[in-house]
């Protein structure tokens, strides 16, 4: 190949490494991976959330002194309404394939009204395995 044929390549090169990602990827700030469980050495689910992404679980304030818990997430799992952030003290986390943390209009516009606190939406690892 020429000197000159080289000269018209090497920029061309440069651009396609240029956009190669390096690393690993990046993790999305509203999911927790079954790897991210398992590292935090607990057994609850409530309690491994609080220790990966405390926000999870939070509201950002009450709407109203009358209904104090109308911000809480709504729990699902597998898709199944199980109730608030509570419900979350009694999953093992060594059955959870990814947890998924919703925005109120992101749960409201998959089930509908009553999700003022969004969800958490946990995917275990027998529902995974269905899906496949």
């Amino acid at each position: 190949m020429s000197t000159r044929a080289m000269r018209a390549l090497l920029p061309l090169l440069l651009l396609a490494c240029a956009g190669q990602p390096r690393g690993p990827a990046p993790r999305e700030r509203n999911v927790i991976t079954a790897e991210e469980l398992m590292a935090t050495h607990v057994t609850s689910l409530y309690q491994a959330i609080q220790q990966i992404r405390p926000t999870f679980l939070h509201d950002r304030g009450y709407m109203s002194v009358y209904d104090a818990r109308a911000q809480v997430p709504m729990v699902y799992v597998d898709n199944i309404l199980m109730g608030d952030v509570d419900f979350l003290q009694s999953i093992n986390t060594t059955e959870v394939a990814e947890v998924r943390k919703l925005s109120a209009e992101e749960a409201t516009t998959r089930w509908g009204t009553g999700h003022v606190g969004g969800a958490i939406v946990v995917t275990t690892h027998s529902a995974r395995a269905r899906e496949q």
